[in-house]
């Protein structure tokens, strides 16, 4: 049993579209299968234990799970179709977890507070915003792979990522710049 309740598969030559309502996420639930898309409203957590859930999709294009608080180490790891991820409000982006994401160019994130080792290593990724109103935490490997991230953030905080502790080294060693968030 993959969940507790069922989801709506609706298979094309395109691929297969996943609307769930799965109450939890687990190991490998989708690795290396052929979805093209992944919705899910109704859980709420992913547990920190949960490698893998979509490791190696390379159709996978889509996927919104807007309640989820944290991503799980690997969660997206080569998904290379990867385009746009509705997350919003996470927390915690696990190592690995979008490593090898080469579509995925643009993410939103309004609370996070860590972004962990090699996070986004070999992905696509040029540009971050971030609108929390505190200086989150990263890795000074989360970015490696990549030529430059434009990470935006609110304007009354762009100085203090540039000091911060490991923002300070992707800034000065040109992996990071910092541009402020407008409206």
């Amino acid at each position: 049993m993959i969940g507790k309740t069922n989801a709506v598969v609706n298979v094309s030559s395109g691929g297969v579209d996943v609307v769930s309502t799965y109450e939890y996420l687990k190991n490998y639930q989708f690795a290396y299968t052929n979805i093209t898309s992944y919705t899910n409203n109704k859980v709420n957590n992913m547990p920190q234990d949960a490698t893998y859930v979509f490791g190696y999709c390379s159709n996978l294009k889509y996927v919104s799970i807007p309640n989820i608080n944290q991503v799980s180490s690997s969660c997206f790891r080569h998904c290379s179709s990867l385009t746009s991820v509705d997350i919003s409000n996470i927390t915690y982006i696990g190592q690995r977890a979008f490593q090898g994401c080469s579509s995925l160019k643009k993410v939103v994130f309004n609370v996070i507070v860590v972004i962990s080792q090699n996070a986004f290593k070999d992905s696509g990724l040029e540009e971050m915003t971030i609108g929390t109103n505190q200086v989150c935490t990263v890795d000074t490997t989360s970015f490696n792979g990549i030529t430059k991230v434009i990470v935006k953030v609110p304007s009354n905080l762009i100085e203090n990522y540039k000091v911060a502790t490991n923002w300070s080294t992707l800034y000065n060693n040109g992996q990071v710049d910092f541009l402020a968030i407008t409206e």
